[in-house]
């Protein structure tokens, strides 16, 4: 994965592929995935603008990741009308393996126009 870009508030759903030295790798039970976006690679993880892991909006199956944005998410990002540009990554980590990273880039939400909802 690269760099990735949504709209503040909407829903996104992310299919991350798990590989292993370029293969695809089957995630094992009991492994955690997680998902981590901060406004500085620096920031402490507690400060991460968001936050998944698995089972905590993240469904792993076989070898894909799919991490579910709510737009809860990213209701507070973007909203003085410009750009937010967060980092990102995915890793897995279990019992005896890891972490490794798997996907890392830039997230960038863009303000929205329409802020009422059906």
């Amino acid at each position: 994965m690269a760099d990735l870009t949504m709209t503040r508030g909407d829903a996104r759903t992310l299919d991350v592929p798990i590989t292993l030295d370029g293969a695809p790798w089957t995630i094992p039970v009991g492994a955690t995935v997680r998902f981590t976006a901060k406004e500085r690679t620096t920031d402490a993880d507690g400060a991460a603008k968001i936050a998944k892991s698995t089972g905590s909006g993240i469904t792993a199956v076989d070898d894909v990741a799919t991490v579910t944005i709510a737009p809860a998410d990213t209701d507070a990002l973007a909203a003085d009308g410009l750009d937010a540009t967060l980092w990102y990554d995915v890793q897995v980590a279990g019992a005896g393996f890891g972490p490794w990273t798997v996907a890392r880039g830039r997230l960038i939400v863009q303000p929205d126009v329409t802020r009422a909802t059906p």
